[in-house]
């Protein structure tokens, strides 16, 4: 009789050859290495987008670089509105009064840069052309330069990661921004314009990364919902862009109207839309006057509405926080003093004003509102006609630039800076912005019909919507404007139309296209990137400065409203 031990180490034996005995069919393992071997192939692959990724990020950033930093010394003297913020730049520094028309922001991180390089403010510089006697006009010009330098590398993001549009779309309209010489030319002169489209477009970029959504499969959330603590970064980072654009210029309200206005339609759209753990097929209830109130009490319970209140504040803040450094630093009397009260002037070191029988001295909120309203009844005023004004419906079309510096030389050449857009991209903007209102009414048909969209496809209606809201918001104003209005009003707009070019392009060819369609898709990019070079390095000198006779000139001449004076 077989030991109870000995039979336990036979049954476990035999359980272990049996074990060993029941191998994976061959055609199993085989199967194993085949889905490792895909799994190291898309490991791969992701490996190879991410550096091609990389790679193309940092070939933009440094080609956007060069195009705003090259010989930025030059010409070395006063360059159109040059003649302003060079002289309020010095002004700052002097702690004298002045008045201008734009909230004071951008001046002040110009006369921080002044201050610094030690910029003289005895010099007066009060005509274009004007030569200039110390190089701390270099690093004021260099600002300028980095803030345009960016704005390509921050389309591209926007584009890519913002919305998910295609990595060839996305570098077609980075590229194309690189190569917008009036965008170019705008980032190299002391202004403001280019610190203002750079918080633009930041805030542009920090609000959808806020809201989370991109182009993806059908088989993710169209709307994902980022983390709490993300979720508030963004918005925060959000505020401080809208709010940095307001207090630069008052055009800034576009971006902060946008924002606001697709905050507000996902705020409702969230609160209003069926429950998602309802089951599908299932009947909604339908909704009564109570439930009605009842989910609009909820909805000022939600993130958007308190993250809406939050950027609000923030903007609120960083506008009237310019304004009061701005008051802190100017001390001493100076020019256009009459733009404030007797009461205000009266506080200011060398003023003959005394101080009004029976009144103190303001508060610093006060002097705010009265700078505030003046700024609007001045700018509401200002009614001049000036030879390079153009109008809205000029712009698109690249109508008339304006000249900012003209200079002869030896044997009939001359420099000139002339404000002039590169016109292959100003048209492939509007064309892009037109296809757009296309696509848009035929996925609205398709969506109010019986036809389902997939969700790609609302993605990329929600995308084209967006950018064209971007155009329309920073365009339509100007139709109203009675006040002198140039090229460079058209710059935001023509932001959004050149993201459009890249989401037209994912319209038309689709973003996981077939291998036939992926060719003719890479093959439209490089046509229209090497049409654009072409005209870019055509029209480049007007850029640079960079000196022509009369004859090189007038071939660049192809109509008469670009270059309207010699």
């Amino acid at each position: 009789m077989d030991e109870p031990g000995a039979r336990k180490r036979t049954v476990s034996h035999a359980r272990d050859v049996d074990e060993e005995r029941e191998v994976p069919p061959k055609k199993l393992r085989l199967g194993e290495e085949e889905e490792e071997e895909t799994r190291r192939r898309s490991r791969k692959t992701t490996s190879q987008d991410t550096m091609r990724e990389v790679v193309t990020f940092v070939l933009l950033t440094c080609l956007s670089v060069f195009t705003r930093f090259w010989k930025i010394q030059h010409p070395p003297a006063i360059v159109f509105d040059e003649v302003h913020f060079v002289s309020m730049a010095q002004w700052y520094s002097a702690r004298k009064y002045f008045f201008d028309i734009h909230p004071p922001l951008a001046k002040l991180v110009l006369a921080g840069i002044a201050t610094l390089v030690g910029f003289h403010t005895d010099v007066p510089y009060r005509e274009i052309e004007t030569a200039f006697t110390h190089d701390g006009y270099i690093a004021m010009r260099m600002w300028q330069a980095f803030c345009g330098a960016m704005l390509p590398p921050v389309a591209y993001l926007t584009l890519r990661h913002g919305i998910g549009v295609s990595y060839w779309g996305s570098l077609l309209s980075a590229s194309f921004i690189i190569l917008e010489l009036s965008f170019q030319t705008i980032s190299r002169a002391v202004l403001l314009d280019s610190f203002l489209y750079l918080t633009m477009a930041l805030g542009f970029l920090f609000a959808l990364k806020m809201w989370n959504w991109r182009l993806l499969d059908d088989t993710t959330p169209h709307l994902q919902r980022p983390s709490h603590l993300r979720f508030w970064f963004w918005a925060t980072l959000t505020g401080l862009s809208i709010g940095a654009c307001f207090a630069i210029k008052h055009t800034g309200l576009g971006i902060v109207g946008i924002v606001g206005l697709v905050h507000i339609i996902l705020m409702v759209s969230e609160t209003f839309s069926p429950d998602p753990k309802k089951k599908k097929g299932k009947k909604q209830k339908p909704l009564t006057i109570g439930k009605f109130f009842e989910k609009v009490a909820k909805m000022f319970e939600t993130r958007y509405f308190w993250s809406g209140i939050w950027m609000i504040v923030i903007i609120v803040a960083i506008y009237i926080g310019a304004f009061v450094v701005h008051f802190t630093v100017i001390k001493n009397t100076g020019v256009d003093e009459d733009s404030m009260s007797d009461n205000y002037r009266s506080q200011l070191v060398g003023s003959n004003i005394t101080m009004p029988e029976g009144e103190e001295p303001q508060g610093m909120l006060r002097n705010i509102i009265d700078i505030n309203l003046k700024m609007l009844e001045i700018n509401s005023a200002t009614m001049y006609d000036h030879y390079y004004n153009s109008r809205f419906w000029e712009w698109p079309f690249m109508y008339r630039g304006i000249v900012y510096y003209w200079k002869h030389l030896p044997d009939g050449y001359h420099e000139c800076v002339y404000l002039f857009g590169n016109p292959f991209i100003y048209w492939t903007a509007l064309i892009s912005t037109l296809l757009s209102f296309f696509l848009m009414d035929r996925y609205f048909h398709l969506f109010f019909s019986d036809a389902s969209l997939s969700r790609r496809q609302k993605n990329l209606l929600f995308a084209v919507a967006l950018c064209v809201l971007g155009f329309l918001a920073n365009y339509v104003p100007y139709m109203f404007v009675k006040r002198p209005t140039y090229l460079y009003h058209y710059h935001p707009s023509l932001y959004f139309g050149i993201l459009l070019c890249g989401l037209v392009l994912d319209a038309v060819f689709g973003t996981n296209p077939t291998h036939l369609r992926q060719q003719l898709k890479v093959s439209t990019v490089l046509s229209l990137l090497s049409i654009a070079l072409l005209s870019y390095l055509f029209f480049l000198p007007f850029s640079f400065a960079t000196p022509l006779n009369d004859a090189e000139h007038d071939s660049r001449r192809l109509f008469k409203s670009f270059f309207p004076l010699w």
